[in-house]
C-alpha cells in the first residue's frame, strides 16, 4: 500500500514537469523550477529503484542453498553500500521532499526484513546440513559400533586379552568424541526451529543407541568364573525376592478385594431378608 502511494505521487511529479516543461508562460514555472523537479524526479526514480532491487532480493531467499544465499548477502551488502552513497549525495533534495523521504523509510524498512529472513533461512539451512551430517555419521558409526562391542565381549572373557580390551576401548572413545562432538553441534543449532523437530527426534534414537553401546563397551572388564557365579546368584536371589514380594502384594490384594465381596454379599441378603441392622466390619 506504501509503495503504491509512493508511485502515485511519483507519478504527480512527472507530469507536473511535463506540463512545466510543455507551456511557455513564465507564470507557471522559472526554469530553476524545471531544473529542481527534474532532480527530483530523477532521485524519485533512482531511490524506487533501491526499493524494487531490494525486494528481488528478498524474493530469492526462500528458495535459496546455503551457498546461494552467500551470494545474496553480497548482492545485499552492495545494494546497500550504493544506496548509502546515493543517499548521501542527494540528501538536500530528499531532506526538504515528503514524498522522497517515504521512499527511504520503505527502504529502510524492507532492508531489515531481508535481513531478518536472511539470516532466518541461514539458521535453518545450516541446521538442517549439521543434521545430515549428523544422520550420515551415526549410520557409519553403527556397524562399527556393532563390531567393536563383539570384540570387547570377546576380550573381557580372559585376563589374557586385557591389552586388546584397552585398545577396544580407546578406539571407541575416539568414535564416540566424533559422534558426540557433531550431535551436539547439530542440536544447538537447530534449538526453537519447530519444523527441524521431526528429524531431531530420528536424530536422538540413533545418538542414544550409539550412546548405550558406548557404555556398555566403557564397562566391559573381565570377571574371573567365581566372581560371575557369585553375580549370577545375587542377582538370582535378588529377583526371586522381588518376586516373592511382589506375590505376596498381590495375595494381599486379591484377599482384601475378596472381603469387600463378601460384605458387600452379605449387606445385600440383609437388605433382602428385611433386617434393620446390618453388621459392619
Amino acid at each position: 500500500m506504501k509503495l503504491q502511494v509512493i508511485c502515485m505521487k511519483r507519478a504527480f511529479i512527472i507530469l507536473s514537469v511535463c506540463m512545466a516543461l510543455s507551456s511557455g508562460c513564465c507564470n507557471v514555472a522559472t526554469a530553476q523550477d524545471v531544473d529542481y523537479e527534474q532532480t527530483v524526479m530523477i532521485v524519485d526514480l533512482r531511490l524506487t529503484q533501491f526499493v524494487n532491487d531490494m525486494n528481488s532480493l528478498m524474493q530469492l531467499v526462500s528458495h535459496a542453498s546455503l551457498a546461494t544465499l552467500g551470494d545474496i548477502e553480497r548482492d545485499y551488502n552492495s545494494l546497500d553500500f550504493r544506496w548509502n552513497v546515493y543517499y548521501q549525495a542527494q540528501q538536500v533534495y530528499i531532506a526538504d521532499n515528503e514524498h522522497l523521504l517515504d521512499i527511504v523509510a520503505a527502504y529502510q524498512q524492507t532492508k531489515e526484513n531481508v535481513k531478518t529472513i536472511v539470516e532466518k533461512q541461514k539458521k535453518i539451512l545450516i541446521a538442517k546440513q549439521l543434521i545430515s551430517e549428523t544422520e550420515k555419521l551415526i549410520e557409519e558409526k553403527l556397524p562399527i559400533y556393532d563390531d567393536l562391542l563383539s570384540d570387547a565381549k570377546k576380550y573381557s572373557a580372559t585376563d589374557k586379552t586385557q591389552e586388546q580390551l584397552d585398545r577396544v576401548k580407546l578406539d571407541e572413545s575416539i568414535h564416540f568424541s566424533e559422534v558426540e562432538t557433531k550431535y551436539q553441534a547439530a542440536i544447538q543449532a537447530s534449538a526453537d526451529i519447530d519444523e527441524l523437530k521431526p528429524r531431531i527426534k530420528s536424530l536422538n534414537a540413533g545418538y542414544i543407541d550409539i550412546k548405550n553401546k558406548s557404555n556398555m563397551i566403557a564397562q566391559m572388564a573381565y570377571v574371573p568364573f567365581m566372581e560371575r557365579i557369585k553375580n549370577y546368584i545375587v542377582g538370582f536371589a535378588i529377583v526371586a525376592v522381588m518376586m516373592l514380594i511382589v506375590s505376596v502384594i498381590h495375595s494381599k490384594i486379591v484377599t482384601i478385594k475378596q472381603m469387600r465381596d463378601n460384605a458387600k454379599k452379605l449387606k445385600e441378603q440383609y437388605i433382602k431378608d428385611g433386617k434393620d441392622e446390618i453388621p459392619s466390619i
